[in-house]
């Protein structure tokens, strides 16, 4: 809210300028400061109709005062414009993300329980929060792999594919010093033999991008520490044993974890861990 209304005040003390600036134009008399901002090869000076036998080209300094007045008076009003829809929309947009944001409530352990009565919460949120921090590191050391049996297939190809996109461009993104501000369970369902537990999820973290070659920072500052929030999905297995590759549902050998030795998916048959399903950023400042 604080933010709305900083953005507010900014656009009532805008307008006030640009209306006070388009009363005072017949006062104002062009000169090398106006020369020197809008005669520059911008977008006011490139061929536009705005050059084309007007007085701004041909008789700037003249005595025109009434309509250099009029075409200051018409580009403060663009501005306006624009200053106001885009605030509008900043607002709406704002809202909405807070909206989004704080229609999550968290269950108690009351009702978590009676859902789940074998659930040990305190390690539930200390396990989806090991599962968030490995996920990242490994993303951020291009070994996605090595966190196969904690993502589902489709998180697990989609990062393999960007991080296939970064390994091109020769690029890095660096996750650092990743700390849990806060976690609770929002939401709990069970589809067929599994059970799906929704989390909101707030963490800090330094995230940059770098060139690997050089390690020069291409997005982002090093130094800067984000705050994010996550709506985060993990799933688990409710089957005592998991005899088929749920992939390609190929027979598996024994072993509580497996890989299967036709499509190499890593099988997690302990059903008791939890996977992570989706992810959704909330917020991030």
């Amino acid at each position: 809210m604080k933010k709305i209304n900083n953005r507010v005040l900014f656009v009532i003390v805008s307008l006030f300028l640009v209306l006070f600036v388009g009363l005072k134009v017949y006062e104002v008399k062009a000169d090398s400061g106006f020369d020197s901002s809008w005669d520059s090869g911008d977008s006011w000076d490139s061929g536009s109709s705005w050059d084309s036998g007007s007085s701004w080209s041909s008789d700037y300094g003249g005595s025109s005062n009434g309509s250099i007045s009029g075409i200051f008076i018409f580009i403060d009003i663009i501005f306006i414009i624009i200053i106001f829809v885009t605030t509008i929309f900043e607002i709406i947009y704002s809202s909405l993300k807070n909206k989004e944001s704080n229609s999550y409530s968290n269950l108690s352990n009351a009702d978590i329980l009676q859902l789940l009565p074998n659930l040990d919460i305190n390690n539930f949120y200390n396990e989806t929060f090991n599962i968030y921090k490995e996920v990242q590191i490994a993303w951020m050391d291009n070994d996605i792999e090595r966190v196969r049996s904690i993502l589902s297939d489709e998180m697990f190809n989609t990062y393999k594919m960007q991080l296939e996109t970064l390994k091109v461009k020769n690029q890095k993104n660096m996750m650092e010093d990743i700390k849990l501000v806060d976690v609770y369970i929002t939401g709990i369902r069970k589809q067929d033999n599994k059970e799906i537990i929704d989390v909101i999820m707030k963490v800090t973290c330094r995230d940059y991008l770098i060139d690997m070659s050089n390690n020069k920072v291409l997005r982002g500052n090093k130094n800067k520490v984000w705050n994010y929030e996550y709506k985060l999905s993990y799933m688990r297995s409710t089957d005592n044993q998991i005899n088929y590759c749920p992939n390609c549902g190929a027979k598996l050998n024994d072993g509580s974890s497996v890989k299967c030795e036709f499509c190499d998916s890593i099988i997690n048959r302990d059903s008791d861990k939890f996977v992570l399903v989706d992810k959704k950023m909330l917020n991030q400042r």
